[in-house]
């Protein structure tokens, strides 16, 4: 009966291991080289300087990036010093449903094109299509405008404080948080601040705002291996508990073989 006990009580941990202990070891942000990710960014004329920033930071991860204008070419915002214009990869009418779909996450750059894509019927189209297609959203600084323009969009979702959003996004019941960079369901929103006499977009916190967007997709991944986790605990410890019943049938034969001959020992006797 002790070594009965024994496996009982070994089954027991490793069914409390696997339930609480995945056996695999994730892929986090940090360690993540091999996983690349498809980018749509969404601009039109005067978009941020933060655009560059951002694409920068993306493509030193190998992220294919690819941008959508309003048109095919979009000046920069007009305070930057050199005046950028952007041949953009495709407009917003080449962004259907499918499209869409290609791509992993959405981004929205600060700068004051915010103006002219809350005006566009298309925009909020490509937003909420790429919601619900489960499309990680970013935006950051003014950019948030774009988003707590959207009729429900942003109802409960938790967003980063940014001063010049504030009353939009709590008209719209998003729940402020004042943090560089918050992420939930979804979406991915960062602060930052500036105006068009310049310097929004130097402190900006872009680089956690792209470390989140990548850690907002690893998850993804990490679907498979939890999946997998599961399975495999599973298997096992359906074994293991199949080994505890024929153990004890074996543990409890033997006992009864023995007190029967003691039995008999005793009647001699």
């Amino acid at each position: 009966m002790k070594i009965t006990k024994k496996i009982v009580l070994t089954y027991s941990i490793l069914l409390i291991f696997f339930s609480t202990t995945p056996t695999v070891k994730l892929v986090n942000a940090q360690e993540s080289s091999e996983t690349t990710y498809k980018a749509l960014f969404l601009v039109s004329n005067a978009y941020g300087d933060n655009y560059y920033d951002l694409v920068g930071n993306f493509s030193q991860w190998g992220w294919e990036i690819e941008t959508a204008g309003s048109s095919n070419v979009v000046k920069g915002c007009v305070n930057h010093h050199l005046a950028y214009t952007l041949n953009c990869n495709l407009t917003f009418n080449d962004l259907n449903e499918s499209k869409i779909q290609e791509y992993d996450c959405l981004i929205i750059p600060s700068g004051g094109h915010w103006y002219s894509l809350v005006a566009l019927d298309s925009v909020e189209l490509i937003v909420r299509t790429a919601h619900e297609s489960d499309l990680i959203i970013g935006t950051l600084c003014i950019g948030q405008k774009v988003l707590s323009d959207i009729d429900g969009l942003m109802d409960g979702v938790k967003v980063a404080y940014f001063n010049m959003v504030e009353s939009d996004m709590e008209r719209e019941n998003a729940r402020i948080v004042h943090r560089d960079v918050v992420t939930d369901d979804g979406f991915v929103t960062g602060g930052g601040g500036g105006s068009l006499s310049g310097g929004g977009y130097t402190v900006a916190p872009t680089a956690e705002f792209c470390e989140a967007v990548k850690a907002a997709l690893e998850p993804n991944n990490n679907k498979l291996i939890y999946s997998l986790t599961g399975s495999i605990g599973g298997v096992l410890l359906l074994s293991i508990g199949i080994l505890v019943v024929k153990n004890r049938h074996k543990i409890f034969s033997k006992t009864h073989k023995k007190t029967q001959q003691v039995k008999e020992k005793r009647s001699e006797i």
